[in-house]
């Protein structure tokens, strides 16, 4: 339970926090946008990690998860705004996956 919690504050946290940031980049120039499809390699293969990973990039503005291969090993995300794609894996990786992994055991 306690890692549950943890997770949905930080998603809570990141939704606002993006919301914030997706207004003000769609608002300025247009130039500023790097927008990018990242491979984002999965440490779990576990069905419903995997899918509440998926969902949870989904909901988060500004980012949409794009694909995930047919073995769960691999997920494709387009990013509205990634001046580091390197930055936006970690970010996924450490703040959502690696917690996910905590609560489904694997």
């Amino acid at each position: 339970p306690g890692a549950a919690s943890r997770l949905a504050l930080v998603v809570l946290w990141d939704i606002v926090r993006a919301n914030v940031v997706v207004a003000r980049l769609v608002l300025g120039p247009i130039a500023r946008l790097r927008p990018a499809v990242v491979g984002v390699r999965l440490d779990t293969q576990h069905p419903q990690a995997v899918a509440l990973l998926a969902n949870i990039v989904t909901m988060t503005p500004g980012t949409v998860t794009a694909e995930i291969d047919d073995a769960r090993t691999r997920m494709l995300v387009h990013v509205l705004h990634a001046a580091d794609p390197a930055r936006v894996v970690a970010d996924i990786k450490s703040r959502y996956e690696r917690p996910l992994k905590e609560i489904f055991g694997c």
